[in-house]
């Protein structure tokens, strides 16, 4: 089984064994990667279901439309996985994660994503030109940045832990 329709977002593992995909078809899955270079679906996140490859099987809420995005925390513990309205953030190992309230964002519309280099925190760029920051370890607890601009296209963190934002600036008053 495969996504149906176009894949927006892949990433692989900081380690490069698992690889996550989102797509148009409102699904986002994790592959294992082999040691013979074969891919190996382990799980789906982010429709109605969350089930694993494995007999045993969990009913958690998703994505109701396309994800835009799959994001592995640099510890691999995390996944976040976003559509326009809704962001999940993934908790667990290879074929077992749960969703983490994270509490409301109404009105961000996610574009983009990224962990720290710890893992613990987490950066989403929203359409309305929001930045929201998010503790992994308490993530109902977040701090909005005030809006510089138009639409955030892009969020990513340095290595010094400088987080940097690509976006449509205002144009000044």
């Amino acid at each position: 089984e495969t996504h149906e329709g176009t894949v927006y977002g892949v990433e692989f593992s900081k380690d490069g064994h698992l690889l996550a995909t989102a797509g148009e078809d409102g699904e986002a899955y994790v592959w294992e990667i082999t040691s013979s270079n074969s891919v190996r679906k382990v799980c789906r996140l982010g429709s109605t279901v969350f089930k694993t490859v494995n007999p045993q099987f969990t009913t958690l809420p998703g994505h109701s439309r396309f994800v835009k995005l799959a994001r592995f925390s640099p510890t691999g513990r995390h996944i976040v996985t976003a559509d326009e309205s809704r962001l999940l953030l993934w908790e667990g190992q290879v074929d077992r994660y749960r969703e983490v309230d994270i509490g409301s964002l109404n009105q961000l519309r996610v574009n983009d994503a990224a962990f720290n280099g710890g893992g613990t925190l987490l950066a989403i760029g929203g359409m309305n030109g929001e930045v929201i920051l998010v503790s992994v370890a308490e993530p109902s607890k977040h701090t909005r940045l005030p809006a510089s601009f138009v639409s955030v296209k892009s969020v990513q963190f340095a290595p010094n832990q400088t987080l940097a934002v690509i976006g449509t600036r205002r144009d000044p008053d």
